[in-house]
């Protein structure tokens, strides 16, 4: 039994890695810096989209979305700007206190700076990494001249079908399933060989709610 266990880990973290290699197929020129502080949840929060940026189902499922709102460009030719894009940006966290809606916002000033509301960083690092890509969308936004595809104003209310909004939330859906899958695998793979139906319908529900979860929370604004 022990051998059988011992088997099934090193196919699972095979497969793990076989995936993670599959979809980091993209190199991008897109970097972001975090030089002035030190939290690990917006450390973990940047790692986690640059990776998002490197991963080639990403911009496939951008590019296959019909539109989006707020912006005559087509999903296919923003997914390219996305991928094409050479750009720096520098994360600085501000005291924006907890209660506010505001996580984090850039400015026309400062295209190529995220502020992110320290008092507003109590949230996974998916959320986090969410953040980021939407604030990423916009620096991108903002250094074309020929493309605008922004949310108008700063509510977030009607605006999770505009490119920002969803573009982020793809980023966490990913990530989600991601740590789903690579946390309850094994498991998975055990109810097989236990026949144990329970845990299999258990694991395939919690993936299925996983991947189809896009609710936006419309309490939360992001310039």
């Amino acid at each position: 039994m022990k051998i059988a266990i011992f088997l099934i880990g090193i196919l699972f973290f095979s497969f793990i890695s076989a995936e993670i290699k599959f979809n980091l197929v993209h190199q991008t020129k897109i970097k972001i810096t975090y030089p002035d502080g030190d939290d690990p949840i917006i450390k973990n929060g940047i790692k986690d989209a640059l990776e998002i940026l490197k991963r080639d189902d990403f911009y496939t499922k951008i590019s296959e979305k019909q539109d989006f709102t707020f912006t005559s460009e087509r999903p296919k030719h923003l997914s390219q700007m996305i991928k094409d894009a050479t750009i720096s940006i520098r994360v600085r966290m501000y005291d924006g206190g907890e209660n506010t809606a505001t996580l984090a916002y850039v400015t026309s000033d400062y295209p190529n700076t995220i502020f992110i509301n320290k008092g507003k960083t109590g949230r996974s690092r998916a959320s986090i990494a969410n953040t980021i890509i939407h604030e990423v969308i916009h620096s991108i936004d903002r250094s074309n001249q020929d493309a605008r595809f922004g949310h108008g104003g700063n509510s977030s209310e009607g605006k999770k079908e505009s490119a920002p909004y969803w573009i982020g939330q793809l980023a966490e859906n990913l990530l989600n399933r991601d740590s789903f899958v690579k946390n309850y695998k094994v498991n998975y793979e055990l109810s097989k060989n236990t026949n144990d139906p329970s845990l299999s319908l258990w694991y395939n529900d919690g993936l299925r709610h996983v991947e189809e979860t896009e609710e936006l929370e419309e309490s939360m604004i992001l310039d």
